[in-house]
Order: structure tokens, then C-alpha cells, then sequence
């Protein structure tokens, strides 16, 4: 379909050793995951090493492949759908969208992930997917993290935002006509698009989405 993809190699799952570091046994340099460095940095108005190795892996690969600027995209579920946010409220000059799902917006209840001071996001578009009332891990009910990403989001002029509901838990739903749906959506609305010029079109069964904030949690 035209789409280059790139996925970071996490090099601890190939190695002897674990890549998830919260515990007793854990990490105190910023990171719950292996190489995630940004999920327990202290709020502040920098992006964090993540959102700058992201952005520099994608300036890797344009120098050696068309890359439409217009049109770059990210995305992740969970820790990775975290991560997404982040990349979209700190990089939002480079990227055209992001599809976040079942992600944190104040990790653990005190690492909120948006900037300390406000920043106007540039112009682009989020799908967010909750995964219903299943969609729960550790502490976290991403019931509220999903609520709170779309309130951050659909305050932004600039942006266009989809809040989606599923009934698939905590993890990216089995059914697979949903990535292809979101990534259509996403696909839709390239850099520079007016917000007023965004149609949103039916999502596939089992899934509700609605513009702007969710209304069904």
C-alpha cells in the first residue's frame, strides 16, 4: 500500500536479561521498559531522549527512502501507545498523526506525560482506542487515561481527534479490520489539512468512534 514501516529492535528480548524494569529490581533512570527512557521522567517541557531517537531514526530512514514529509505517522498500544502520545504532543511539526491505544496520560497516577507548559500542537490528527471496561493494567484504569489523552487532544485547535471504544481489554483488538480502518483514517488527513475539511467514516463493527472527546466513559 505504499506505506514504509519501522519498528526500534528492542535488543533485551534477545538477550539474557529482562526488558521490563519497574520493581523492587527496577530502573531508576527514567525508564519501565527497555529502551523506553520517557515513562518515568518528572514532568517537565522537554521531549525526552525517546521522542528524539524517534525523530532521528525517521530522519535516518528519509535520507535513504522517499518518505512523503506530509505524511508521517506513529504509533504503539499500551507503553507504545504512550510513547505515541508523546511523539504527538512534544513532535507534532513532524508528525502528520498518531494512533494511540489503551495508553497512559499521567502514568502511575504522577508522571503526567503531556509538557509542563502549554504548547499549541501543529496540525495533524490522533486516533485514540480504548478497549472497554476490560481494558485495565496494574494500576492503571484506561478507561480515565483514554478520557483524559482525548480532553488534552480535542482542546487542541489544530488537531483532529478520534476517540474509539472496543470491548477488547487491554491489548490491540484480535479483529483485524481495526489497524486497517485506523490507518485509512489517519491516512486521510495529511499535514497541512484543514481540521473542518475531516470526514469521519464508519468504523469497522464492534467499534465506536466518535470526534473529539469520548461521550460513553
Amino acid at each position: 500500500s505504499g506505506w514504509i514501516v519501522v519498528a526500534p529492535f528492542r535488543s533485551c528480548s534477545t538477550e539474557d536479561r529482562p526488558c521490563f524494569l519497574s520493581g523492587p529490581e527496577g530502573s531508576n533512570d527514567g525508564r519501565s521498559w527497555e529502551p523506553w527512557f520517557d515513562g518515568e521522567l518528572a514532568q517537565s517541557n522537554d521531549e525526552g531522549p525517546d521522542v528524539r531517537f524517534i525523530e532521528s531514526m525517521v530522519s535516518c530512514i528519509a535520507a535513504g527512502y522517499p518518505v512523503d514529509k506530509n505524511r508521517i505517522y506513529n504509533g504503539g498500544g499500551s507503553a507504545g501507545g504512550t510513547m505515541t502520545s508523546r511523539n504527538m504532543m512534544f513532535n507534532s511539526e513532524l508528525f502528520a498523526g498518531g494512533i494511540t491505544s489503551s495508553s497512559n496520560y499521567r502514568y502511575a497516577n504522577y508522571f503526567p506525560i503531556e509538557p509542563l507548559d502549554p504548547f499549541t500542537m501543529d496540525n495533524s490528527i490522533v486516533v485514540i482506542l480504548w478497549g472497554g471496561p476490560d481494558d485495565t493494567f496494574g494500576t492503571s484504569d484506561y478507561g480515565v487515561e483514554t478520557r483524559l489523552t482525548s480532553e488534552y487532544y480535542a482542546a487542541q485547535d489544530n488537531v483532529v481527534t478520534v476517540s474509539c471504544s472496543g470491548t477488547h481489554g487491554h491489548k490491540w483488538p484480535r479483529d483485524s479490520s481495526f489497524g486497517p480502518w485506523a490507518a485509512e483514517t489517519v491516512l486521510s488527513h495529511p499535514k497541512g489539512t484543514p481540521v473542518a475539511d475531516f470526514v469521519l467514516t464508519t468504523p469497522p463493527e464492534g467499534f465506536s468512534c466518535v470526534l473529539g472527546v469520548y461521550t460513553d466513559h
